[in-house]
């Protein structure tokens, strides 16, 4: 009778155990999933790496305070634009512009740039900026030359369609003050 009494205290304790490691685990993968949601909105309007770093953060705020970082930063643009722009069709230039923009966004994302600005033809990219990388200006030459490389054919396309595009890209390297 003792020892039935034992085994079912043991199977109660147990049970009540197995109950709130239960309960701790539908609370973790409610924060996890909340956490994913979180990224996946944030990704709609940022790089995904930044996305995930503000996901994470403890602090997001604190991504913005005011520090010093050296930074690559890669311009780029198509020459000629302008005047395309302004002989040719609304939709042929949004066209030419999304395949653009499609090219080189594989690039950005393929090489962990942040994408800091783009107005219609004209695109700047930050490295080590707000993702520190150690290889930044590695990574902003191989991903200039792949764009060089990748758009090429897309002007040889537009040539082939009547228009004179070419396409310019630039590399600096310096601090910059970050943040707020």
């Amino acid at each position: 009778n003792s020892t039935v009494r034992e085994q079912a205290d043991k199977l109660k304790q147990q049970t009540e155990q197995l109950t709130d490691w239960n309960k701790s685990l539908e609370a973790r993968v409610e924060t996890q999933l909340g956490e994913i949601e979180r990224i996946r909105k944030l990704e709609r309007f940022l790089a995904p790496q930044v996305a995930q770093l503000i996901a994470s953060s403890d602090n997001p705020e604190g991504l913005l305070e005011s520090h010093r970082r050296e930074v690559t930063v890669v311009f780029c643009d198509l020459r000629g634009f302008t005047a395309f722009t302004e002989a040719t069709e609304p939709e042929e230039a949004m066209n030419v512009l999304r395949e653009y923009h499609a090219a080189l966004g594989q690039l950005i994302f393929k090489y962990e740039g942040t994408l800091d600005k783009y107005a219609g033809d004209g695109v700047m990219i930050l490295f080590n900026a707000p993702i520190q990388l150690a290889d930044h200006t590695a990574r902003a030459v191989r991903m200039a030359v792949e764009m060089r490389d990748t758009v090429g054919p897309l002007t040889e396309k537009w040539r082939n369609r009547g228009h004179s595009l070419g396409f310019g890209i630039g590399i600096a390297l310096g601090y910059a003050t970050l943040g707020q």
